[in-house]
């Protein structure tokens, strides 16, 4: 092995190394979004009979329930009552670490020491750690979205057709993982004409192996056709739902028209700049990957004026069109949540790794490299610092940018009291649950032991006569009128601001309090 490439080596190991010591780690300590619990539930559904139904209007694509599928066999679990927090998000865990692996192919566009920068960036960024810890659809669809970019560009190298290959199976991959695929595929349509439009008026070298060799017919009806039936036997279920398969082309539809309704999700078009570039909340550090923003602006302006003629050109021209037209459509849709940011973020992390490249080929003074090494040292471990308060202390909080409608530790105390509550009933876990509330996810994940609960979003007519029940302030008054004196009454969090009240009957109380003496 080649010096440099050991050097590389080397580095890829260190950087996936902090990348799992970042992702892996207490999995469970934060509790189930309420996204994560919905995505749990329609997981059970596959888990336990087998079967996949595509909803285009309240959920998205099925690759996130399908290699989910593949860890719970690993992990033995049969039911929903087996699977657990570890289980579902281990899989989008494992994929953010593996976003460290795909550097190394960039360093023949980009450099060795953008490669290595990228690495250890990817592995710290607070955005892609936090986010690679959740049971949402976005890591994967950045992952595959990663992989399709640099198999596109390493085709475009040396035309080998598994790069191809590979590239029309990732593009498969973002498709059978979430709607905003429309989005990403044209923009990298759009990016990369461009980027051939401006080879043309600052023409570079290309690849010798690359000059004069098309695309054999063959391999582009065998990619074309695998990328089909990736598509259709995930949408179809492997042919048990084929209605999945025109479902999903109405879900654009459905998709298109949330984005442009009002909606509580609604932000400014700014929202995406402040929470990456700066937050402070009382009693809590900056928040702030700055750091990354301005290497990745000074990145883009490398791209575009280098007058290198190299062939890192044209990749770092691609992803600043592709990273500034992804990251202006995201901004001007006014339906926003904090995990979109990784759809263009991670084109900033490559070109904030570029600059680096290109800062440190020009600072050949010995004097300049060390402040340089140290300035990035800084910046770097700064990151991870933040990543390690992010997901070891603050998992929950209000108190950092990333967090956004999540449930609050408290509701993990109420499942702990009913378990205590269901251990000293005649009944045991068939004790009957009523839950009356407008908002109660991620309950149905955390009461999936319990086989007689039962869920309203109002007040039922008849009178159930559970010996507990859960409800929110909106409906207190009127379940009380009704329990009268019989029931001992306990406060707990759902959301920040969102409170439950528990309700356990008089006599199950008493069992539990005698227990305990």
């Amino acid at each position: 092995m080649k010096p440099r490439s050991s050097i590389l080596a080397a580095a890829a190991i260190l950087a996936l190394a902090v990348a799992v010591a970042l992702r892996f780690p207490e999995l469970p300590l934060r509790p189930l979004h309420h996204d994560e619990a919905i995505n749990a539930l329609k997981f059970a559904e596959l888990l336990e009979t087998g079967r996949y139904v595509y909803d285009p209007e309240e959920y998205h694509g099925p690759l996130l329930y399908y290699l989910t599928l593949a860890a719970a066999k690993l992990s033995g679990a049969t039911t929903f009552e087996a699977i657990d927090e570890w289980t579902l998000r281990c899989v989008p865990a494992l994929l953010g670490s593996l976003l460290v692996v795909l550097m190394p192919p960039f360093a023949q566009g980009l450099g060795r020491g953008a490669a290595v920068a990228a690495m250890f960036f990817f592995a710290v960024s607070p955005a892609f750690t936090y986010y690679s810890r959740d049971y949402i659809h976005e890591i994967y669809f950045v992952f595959f979205s990663a992989l399709a970019i640099l198999a596109g560009w390493r085709y475009y190298l040396n035309r080998h057709a598994w790069w191809f290959f590979l590239a029309g199976a990732s593009l498969a991959a973002m498709q059978t993982t979430k709607e905003t695929y429309l989005i990403a595929m044209t923009v990298m349509g759009l990016a990369t004409l461009m980027t051939m439009a401006w080879d043309r008026y600052r023409p570079v070298p290309r690849p010798r192996e690359a000059e004069s060799k098309p695309l054999p017919v063959g391999v582009l009806v065998g990619t074309l056709a695998t990328a089909f039936l990736i598509s259709l036997l995930l949408y179809s279920s492997f042919f048990r739902n084929p209605r999945g398969v025109l479902d999903s082309l109405a879900a654009l539809l459905f998709y298109f028209q949330r984005t442009g309704a009002t909606s509580l999700h609604d932000q400014p078009w700014y929202y995406y700049l402040a929470i990456l570039g700066f937050t402070k909340n009382l009693g809590a550090p900056v928040w702030s990957e700055a750091f990354l923003l301005a290497l990745a602006l000074f990145g883009m302006g490398i791209a575009f004026l280098s007058r290198s003629g190299d062939e890192n050109t044209p990749l770092a021209r691609f992803l600043a069109l592709y990273s500034l037209a992804t990251f202006l459509i995201y901004s001007g849709l006014r339906y926003k949540t904090p995990w979109l940011a990784l759809n263009f973020h991670f084109g900033f992390i490559l070109l904030a790794a570029a600059a680096v490249a290109w800062l440190w080929r020009r600072a050949r003074r010995k004097g300049l490299r060390m402040a340089l090494a140290a300035l990035l040292a800084a910046g770097t471990l700064h990151l991870a610092w933040q990543s390690w308060q992010l997901n070891f202390k603050y998992p929950a909080s209000r108190r950092h940018p990333y967090v956004y409608a999540q449930t609050v530790p408290d509701l993990l105390n109420l499942v702990q009291r009913i378990a205590e509550v269901a251990a000293h009933s005649p009944d045991g876990r068939s004790t009957p649950i009523a839950v009356i509330s407008p908002e109660y996810w991620p309950l149905p994940f955390y009461l999936r032991a319990y086989d007689r609960v039962g869920y309203w979003h109002s007040p039922p007519a008849a009178d159930l006569a559970a010996p507990i029940y859960i409800t929110s302030l909106v409906f207190a008054q009127k379940l009380e009128s009704r329990l009268g004196d019989g029931y001992h009454q306990e406060y707990f969090g759902l959301r920040p601001d969102v409170p439950l009240l528990l309700y356990v009957r008089n006599d199950l109380w008493a069992a539990m309090l005698e227990a305990r003496r």
